[in-house]
């Protein structure tokens, strides 16, 4: 009988544990699932890092096409393809209260072939840069909104202001 329970059991909690084994994690929690910068009603746990995601376009860093090199180029998808250039960019101008962290995680360029509307329309490429950070919150923080900011900067061109903007929770 108790060999009949055990098995029982067994097959009953091993689907619930694979099961979560495979669902997502919380968003922000990882890099993979960021929050996106624009999002207004980020809220975050009290201890652990988090994970925030802004896009810009080649213009607003003044990036031209012969600033990044062809062998830096890998697909990403149909039409698509990405590069990591996180050696290119800084932060700069950080504020943000004592105690707590902001580091640039990533950079990566995208760039992402547009077909015409109509047949005979000419197609177009869109640019843009994607910028992970990581924000370590202060360990003793008080729950409540903060806004975190900065500079992204091009080291070949221009420096982009960032903000943060999230609700602390307990």
């Amino acid at each position: 009988m108790v060999m009949r329970t055990l098995r029982i059991t067994l097959l009953l909690i091993i689907p619930v544990l694979l099961l979560a084994a495979c669902a997502p994690g919380a968003v922000g929690s990882s890099a993979s699932t960021a929050f996106k910068i624009s999002d207004p009603s980020i809220r975050v746990g009290a201890s652990a890092p988090f994970f925030v995601q802004a896009d810009w376009s080649f213009a607003n860093f003044d990036i031209r096409d012969g600033d990044l090199s062809s062998s830096l180029w890998v697909p990403t998808g149909v039409n698509s393809e990405g590069a990591v250039i996180t050696t290119s960019f800084s932060l700069t101008k950080l504020a943000l209260p004592d105690g707590w962290g902001v580091e640039l995680v990533q950079v990566k360029a995208n760039r992402r072939s547009v077909a015409g509307r109509r047949t005979f329309d000419k197609g177009s490429t869109e640019q843009t840069v994607t910028a992970l950070f990581r924000v370590t919150p202060k360990p003793s923080a008080v729950a409540g909104p903060y806004s975190l900011g900065g500079e992204l900067d091009y080291r070949r061109g221009q420096a982009q202001p960032f903000r943060i903007a999230f609700t602390l929770m307990r």
